[in-house]
Order: C-alpha cells, then structure tokens, then sequence
C-alpha cells in the first residue's frame, strides 16, 4: 500500500524545522489527542505510546528484555536503534549479557559458507516443515545445536506475560511510527523457524514429548508477539500460531504418537488463550499511523516526487483541507473500531463487510472522477460534504489505501481462533484412532473421555462438519464467508476453514 513508500521518502527528504505552513486544528475529531507536540507543532503520537509503554511494565517481567538478548548488534536497522533499545530496557550497550541467536541464513554467512543457489533458505525451510533426519540437513542441524543456548533461554522466557517494547526510531529518522524498527518481531519469527524445525527433527526420532515442548514454546512467542499493538505484530503472530499448528499436524500423523502424547497435546491446546483483539491496535497504533502519514503528505507536499501515487497529487493541492480529512479518517476509524467490538461474530462480519464496500464504493466513484465523468462528480458531491472536490478526492483515495484493509482484519482473526478452536479436535481424533484403529464415528465420540467440550462453528453456531475421506478424517467451518465450500479450504480468502488428519 502506499503508506509504506514513506520510508523512502523519509530517507530522501532533509527534515528541517521549516515545514509547509498547516493550520491543523487538535482535537478528539482530528489529532484524537493533543500532546506532546513536536517543535513543528504536530502531535508526537511515538512520545505519547512511549510514555503509555513505561508506565506498565517491569523490567524483570518483560519479555521484550529475554529477545533483545538475543540479537546480534548487526540484525538491528541501525546501531542507534538498538542502542537506545537495550538502553529503555535496562540491558547494557556493550551485549555482554548477551546470548545471540542467529537465523540459518545469518549463521551460514558468519561461517564464511559457500551459497549455492537458495540452498541455505531451502533447507531451512524443509527442515521446519516435515520431519526430517540429520543425515537429511547435516547443516541446519549443526545450526539448531549452535543456537540451543539462545533457544533454550526463549523457551523459559516465553513463560512471561509482558512483551513490551519501546518504538525507536533512529537518530537520522524523523519521531514517525511507520519508522519504527520491528526488528524484534523478526527475530521472533526467525526462533519459531529454529523451534518447528527442531520439533520435526525430533518428531522423526521418535522424542515426541519434545516435540510437544517445542510446538507450545512456538504458541507462546506467537501470543506474545500478539500482544504488540500494532497489525503488522498481531499478523506475525496469527502466523506463529499456523506453524506450529502445521507441525503439530505431522506429530499427529506419525506412526510412534503414543496416546498419552496426544492427550498431552490436547491439555496443551485446551489451555492456550483465545486470541488477542485485533480492535485496540487498529483503535491506536494504526489510527495514529494514518493520522501522522496524512499529516506528514500534507507538511511536505511541496518536496513529495512526481512519482507518487495520483491520490497524493490531490493532497498536494493548496486548497485540500486537511481537518476534515482527519474527521473523516477518524469517522471510518471509529466505525471498524465499533465493528470489530462486535461479541455476534455474523453481526461483526456484515458490519465489516457494509464498511469495505463503502469504501469500495467511493474508491470506484472518485477513479470515475478522475476520467472526468460528471455524474461520478455530481455523486460525490453528495456524498462527501467537503470544502472542494481535491479534498473529495485525495480523501478517498487515502482512504481505500489506508482503512479499506483494516476491515479485512475481521476475517483474519476469526479464521486463526476458529482454526485453533479446532485444533483439540483434531488431537482427539488422533488419539481416538491410535486407541482404536479408526477413526470416531462422529465428533460427539470424543466426549467426554478426550474431551470435555466441543468447538462451535462461528459461521453455523452449530459444530464444524466433520466425515472421513480416503482414509482421512476432515473437520472444517464454513469459514468467514460462512457458505459451506465442501471442504475446500480458503487460506487467506473465502472458503471453509479446513483440518484433515491423516493416520494412513
């Protein structure tokens, strides 16, 4: 999306203390708060969240200390980025509380190791999604017992209820939140590659209790890493909670899954927390993004390149009011905020999707516009009450780039709690049929000896359907769609939401 080009322009631009002239009222309905202030008199959104940050945490509870420890001075954006990191956190500047852990990619480098192709990655990535032997990756193992000490300190650490870190910025970089360094996250998503591929080596040998380990270590760090609020964070760990169900999937599979490893599974996944609300990352971090992003094409409108994307042009222009702009953003903020607060989770959903077609709708009426089709200009007119139509227009414009994905979000956490909700049924399948040799007759044979309760399907309110196929079993919802697909599984898009267990 285009909000994302603004690192470029960042890197580009010179940020002097002489900006364009903005007469931005502050207020709940435009800047939503009204301080601290920058010296340009805008609101310092990164200041406020830093404060909120420090005043809820305590160093020896934070897991953000136990993954900053683990970082290679050279993995952060910047020297001064990681420096004032471990500063905010209490860690020293010198790393000598340090215990690195390094991706496959990065460890093979400081090996000085010949790449031959994308054979590094390549392994790395087959290693972390079937079982596999030493003989089979020689070299990713050699690497998961290099980074056991690092590991093994995620793995205690992951324990933790807090993950707060702070939004730095680097001493080049303008006070901006889409300028925040996530190298944190990444770091995250690279131990949980290191954690699946050491699950499916020792699944293939046999030690399934550790396996188990790993894959709930896998589940922690992706409920941590939801706990950052902001959607980028809450994406990488939806994400982290899919591999380690995958991995989870081929201990099941197994032939040496005993039943006591299974209903130890079950226990597990019955415990993991429902998933944390996207709505307060949206309502915050991402809200503020859109209002500093705005601000920031508006400030700098005369330095922006030509290249820039049309919808900027319009912003660019000297009568574009930038005040109802806000009221305006923060309209559609509070309505996806109220949508996806919605408990009925069918009600939430047509509330998202009357939002997303809305915005829609305005996306092709301005695109219209732009081909100068007056009755396009006259509908616009009356439905956007605006001081001119580049306001209209710009507006618009931003909107379907910044907002319109936001509503999108609704269906992605119904289908990763749905998609966990299910997992303890599929591990009470595997189990009933290691017990028995087959598979349950039907979902209701699970109770109460492997389970005390059954999943609801939230698109049906009744239980996910279930039969058995060419030797496997598939257990699926209809999915955010909430049409039955016959089992065909959506990913990302509409569709059902599928689980198959294969005990072939």
């Amino acid at each position: 999306m285009a909000r994302f080009y603004i690192i470029a322009i960042c890197l580009a631009i010179s940020f002097s203390q002489v900006i364009a002239e903005v007469e931005l009222e502050i207020g709940p309905d435009t800047t939503v708060i009204d301080g601290p202030l920058k010296p340009d008199g805008t609101i310092d959104y990164l200041a406020y969240l830093n404060q909120k940050l420090v005043a809820k945490v305590r160093p020896e509870e934070n897991f953000a200390v136990d993954v900053v420890r683990t970082m290679p001075a050279e993995f952060w954006w910047s020297a001064d980025v990681g420096r004032k990191t471990r500063a905010w956190l209490g860690l020293k500047d010198e790393q000598d509380d340090a215990v690195l852990f390094r991706s496959f990619t990065d460890y093979m480098a400081k090996l000085g190791e010949k790449r031959e192709g994308s054979k590094w990655s390549d392994d790395e990535i087959a290693a972390s999604e079937n079982p596999w032997a030493e003989s089979e990756y020689p070299q990713v193992k050699r690497w998961l017992d290099e980074q056991a000490a690092a590991m093994d300190l995620i793995a205690e650490a992951s324990g933790k209820q807090q993950y707060v870190m702070p939004l730095i910025v680097g001493d080049e970089q303008q006070a901006f939140l889409l300028l925040v360094s996530k190298r944190h996250v990444a770091q995250i998503a690279f131990l949980t590659r290191a954690f699946a591929a050491r699950a499916e080596l020792k699944i293939n040998n046999g030690d399934l209790t550790g396996a188990t380990s790993d894959i709930m270590v896998m589940h922690r760090l992706a409920n941590l890493t939801l706990q950052q609020e902001d959607v980028m964070s809450w994406l990488y760990g939806a994400t982290i909670h899919g591999r380690a169900m995958k991995v989870c999937d081929d201990l099941l599979a197994s032939n040496k899954a005993k039943p006591e490893d299974i209903r130890q599974l079950i226990d597990d996944y019955t415990s993991i927390p429902r998933l944390k609300d996207i709505a307060p990352a949206i309502d915050r971090y991402e809200r503020f993004g859109a209002i500093e992003y705005l601000l920031f094409l508006h400030e700098h409108k005369e330095e922006l390149p030509e290249i820039w994307e049309k919808n900027h042009v319009y912003i660019k222009h000297d009568s574009f009011d930038v005040n109802y702009a806000l009221r305006q953003i923060n309209h559609y903020y509070d309505r996806i905020v109220e949508a996806l607060s919605i408990e009925d989770t069918k009600q939430r959903v047509v509330a998202t999707n009357a939002i997303e077609r809305e915005l829609d709708k305005l996306y092709e009426q301005t695109n219209l516009m732009l081909g100068g089709d007056e009755q396009a200009i006259d509908a616009m007119r009356g439905v956007i009450e605006a001081s001119n139509l580049h306001t209209a227009i710009g507006l618009n414009l931003f909107l379907a780039d910044e907002i319109r994905s936001k509503c999108e979000l609704a269906g992605a956490q119904l289908r990763v709690q749905m998609r966990l909700d299910l997992q303890p049924v599929v591990c009470a399948i595997a189990a009933y049929h290691v017990e028995h040799g087959e598979y349950p007759p039907d979902l209701q044979a699970l109770t109460p000896v492997y389970l005390l309760d059954l999943p609801v399907d939230f698109a049906t309110g009744q239980l996910p359907v279930y039969r058995v196929e060419d030797g496997v079993a598939v257990v699926y919802s209809f999915g955010v769609d909430m049409d039955d697909d016959g089992g065909t599984d959506g990913g990302n898009e509409d569709g059902d939401i599928v689980v198959r267990v294969d005990r072939r």
